[in-house]
């Protein structure tokens, strides 16, 4: 019988911050991860915008955070598609073909099928390369595919 008797060990965090100093703030966020994984939560929330240590009304006027977000969306992608492909990937672990064609006719009027090609195939490789829990399955497979995986009775589909 699971010992947490199903519930879901949930915290809520406030880090330390800096204005504008993201490693301090990521660094911060760190530290709470590691006391958060000791104390066996299996949830953890942060501030929106903690990682810069903004309020939206800084970002709202600061034109060296705008730009340092427009970088990031020039890597990965509109934001709008990688948090599409990210739910669908995650929530309903769709596979790759899927999540195009999806996308294809829900953007249709915003993207044509190259741009959304690009970007899913951006995605894919970010994803796939950067998350522990898909580590053995690559090497195993030699693909990534979404399915579950259980840590600790938390499961990451």
């Amino acid at each position: 019988m699971d010992s947490n008797f199903g519930f879901v060990r949930v915290a809520a965090a406030v880090p330390t911050m800096r204005v504008a100093d993201c490693r301090y703030n990521a660094e911060q966020i760190r530290l709470q991860i590691d006391e958060a994984i000791e104390e066996g939560v299996e949830v953890i929330c942060f501030p929106e915008l903690s990682i810069t240590g903004y309020t939206c009304a800084d970002l709202f006027f600061t034109q060296t955070l705008q730009q340092i977000a427009q970088k990031t969306e020039d890597k990965v992608g509109p934001y709008e598609l990688h948090d599409f492909f990210l739910f669908y990937f995650m929530r309903f672990g769709f596979t790759r073909e899927k999540i195009k064609y999806m996308a294809v006719q829900a953007f249709e009027d915003q993207y044509d099928e190259q741009t959304i090609d690009k970007w899913l195939n951006v995605f894919m490789r970010r994803f796939c390369t950067q998350q522990f829990a898909f580590h053995s399955l690559r090497e195993a497979t030699g693909e990534c595919q979404a399915m579950p995986v259980v840590f600790d009775n938390l499961m990451i589909p």
